[in-house]
């Protein structure tokens, strides 16, 4: 049976991507590649957490629940004020522990009103602002310094958290073995209908998304 040219090419596009999502962090780096290549066999001991969040009543009755602090890190470049007031009031409404996590905002060299948002939202979570030079890296460095939490999270400026998702970072962080957490990744593909944006665009975020998750889950990477 004859495979048609469009099915081929986007078999190889897949093969492509999925290559490059699991291999580009370490490109940087030789020394590490021999891990990155061994760690996409099954005998490795890793551990993976199927259940990513924890419902409102596992919330209430996990009463040995370690306290760390949580450090929630967001660098800003042009949100526009009103985009990032609602990501701030969904995060708050996310956060169970609130007492046990704080916000820092990165300006990462803002030219228009997203920093005004802070103003327009009552938040419960203790919050920070500091001040970077552009690029995410320096941003986050930024964020990480000013940080005062036993637990960092880096997210984006849109990231919409499950509820509870303060309480699932310190259950799998308790684990002195696991060093590192990651919840899957998922676009709100409603919202882009909704903006009218087009097919290839949506189709191509859903192929991220698609493979994000695949080497997060199959691979052992966030």
């Amino acid at each position: 049976m004859k495979m048609n040219s469009s099915i081929i090419r986007r078999i190889v596009l897949g093969g492509v991507v999925g290559t490059g999502l699991y291999f580009g962090p370490f490109l940087p780096n030789p020394i590490l590649w021999p891990n990155a290549v061994l760690n996409v066999f099954p005998h490795r001991n890793h551990k993976h957490r199927q259940k990513l969040t924890l419902g409102p009543e596992e919330v209430s009755q996990n009463a040995e629940m370690p306290v760390s602090k949580v450090s929630i890190i967001i660098p800003v470049y042009n949100e526009g004020a009103i985009n990032f007031g609602k990501s701030l009031e969904r995060l708050d409404i996310s956060t169970h522990g609130k007492s046990l996590a704080e916000v820092v905002i990165v300006d990462a060299g803002c030219s228009d009103d997203t920093m005004a948002a802070l103003d327009s939202v009552d938040l419960k979570i203790p919050l920070k602002v500091t001040k970077s030079s552009s690029g995410r890296g320096q941003a986050l460095s930024a964020g990480a310094e000013r940080a005062t939490g036993d637990i960092l999270l880096f997210l984006h400026a849109d990231t919409v958290l499950p509820y509870g998702y303060d309480d699932t970072l310190r259950q799998n962080l308790a684990d002195k073995s696991v060093l590192m957490s990651a919840f899957s990744f998922e676009i709100n593909k409603e919202n882009l209908n909704e903006d009218g944006s087009n097919s290839s665009f949506v189709n191509s975020l859903k192929r991220l998304e698609f493979f994000t998750n695949i080497r997060a889950r199959y691979l052992w990477l966030p």
